[in-house]
């Protein structure tokens, strides 16, 4: 059970740091990016079991699907607060939860990589951009859901740390996710590089960013939720 208990409309304790849950989230993120970091230099001695589960450029492993489980957390904990948004700003919170909702299934169901191969099959290569046909799903999505932020910070809606925390998690994450790929086309000639610096770059980025994400959403329900009297012990 959620205990809650009334606040009578107190103002919102300014000092607040995250949620024990995100904590723990962050913590996970870093332990996954150095355990399959060390796994792949060879600096850890480990079962092959291990190394196929931690494979974070095989995509089908743990940090996959961690990853895709924050992003699906950041997408329900968004439409909850984004139901008690004022009524006309509803339907941006509804999109970008969406987003994340499909970034997930992204994620778990690895969509785009199979749109890539059959891009690849039907003969287009975008390496005359510098960029892999991965990333440039990437840029329009981020494109996007910059157009959606900016219209619910401007608004109004979202204000504070839950404004910045949105911002900051969609940067990391589609900075991660397009960023390092592109920088590894122009450093290296391939996305990546094949190197497990650059790839725990990247897969740790995008972990980082789903953590970041949830952040906000948590943050945005622990005031909507104050602003009516509430508080939720979990978000404390």
């Amino acid at each position: 059970m959620v205990s809650t208990r009334q606040t009578n409309g107190a103002p919102a304790a300014s000092g607040m740091g995250p949620p024990r849950l995100v904590m723990a989230a962050f913590v996970l993120d870093v332990a996954l990016a150095l355990l399959y970091l060390g796994l792949a230099l060879g600096a850890l001695d480990g079962p092959v079991e291990a190394r196929v589960l931690l494979d974070m450029d095989a995509e089908a492993n743990i940090p996959a699907w961690w990853a895709a489980s924050q992003l699906l957390l950041a997408a329900v904990t968004l439409l909850l607060a984004g139901s008690l948004h004022p009524r006309g700003a509803r339907w941006v919170a509804v999109l970008l939860a969406l987003a994340l909702g499909f970034l997930s299934l992204d994620e778990a169901a690895q969509i785009h990589e199979g749109l890539e191969r059959s891009v690849a099959a039907a003969g287009f290569v975008a390496a005359d951009l510098g960029l892999t046909r991965t990333a440039l799903w990437v840029a329009a999505a981020a494109l996007g859901v910059g157009v959606l932020l900016f219209h619910i910070v401007r608004s109004g809606v979202l204000r504070g740390r839950s404004a910045v925390l949105y911002v900051l998690g969609f940067g990391v994450l589609f900075g991660a996710a397009g960023g390092v790929e592109w920088l590894g086309v122009r450093v290296h000639g391939s996305a990546l590089g094949g190197s497990p610096r650059w790839i725990a770059a990247e897969e740790g980025g995008e972990l980082v960013g789903g953590t970041l994400l949830w952040w906000a959403g948590l943050e945005d329900l622990r005031a909507r939720l104050r602003a009516r009297g509430m508080e939720v012990a979990w978000l404390a």
